[in-house]
């Protein structure tokens, strides 16, 4: 009987045992899970990363349009600038463009202030041009004196 129970003891304690295995193999399972889980959420982790790196990637796109926008628009001042430039050089070589002038209304409104100046310009030269048919009549009128001086002095 004794033996019986030893025997049962041992089963017992190689029963613990194997239980205790069990246990062990049921905490390394349990632990790999872990592992796998944490893996799991490294991986999870990384696709955030990767995610925010694609969200940032993204955003550096939008930067980039921003960038690429804002050159646009620069180019598009530069044109503008241009565009002016060419308008000044057509009207005359003297008039300074203004550098605030990139709104339209301002453009039209510099715009304008080019053509009177060019029209103030243009009347000058008229009066200058004027002034000279004046002078040429005097002129004339002068030869035309002298010739009438001539004339009756040879009489």
């Amino acid at each position: 009987m004794e033996e019986n129970v030893l025997m049962d003891e041992n089963v017992l304690m190689d029963e613990n045992v194997l239980m205790d295995e069990n246990v062990l193999m049921d905490e390394n399972v349990l632990m790999d899970e872990n592992v796998l889980m944490d893996e799991n959420v490294l991986m999870d982790e990384n696709v955030l990363m990767e995610e925010n790196v694609l969200m940032d990637e993204n955003v550096l796109m939008d930067e980039n349009v921003l960038m690429e926008e804002n050159v646009l628009m620069e180019e598009n001042v530069l044109m503008d600038e241009n565009v002016l430039m060419d308008e000044n050089v057509l009207m005359e070589e003297n008039v300074l463009m203004d550098e605030n002038v990139l709104m339209e209304e301002n453009v039209l409104m510099e715009e304008n202030v080019l053509m009177e100046e060019n029209v103030l310009m243009d009347e000058n030269v008229l009066m200058e041009e004027n002034v000279l048919m004046d002078e040429n009549v005097l002129m004339d009128e002068n030869v035309l004196m002298e010739e009438n001086v001539l004339m009756m002095r040879t009489c």
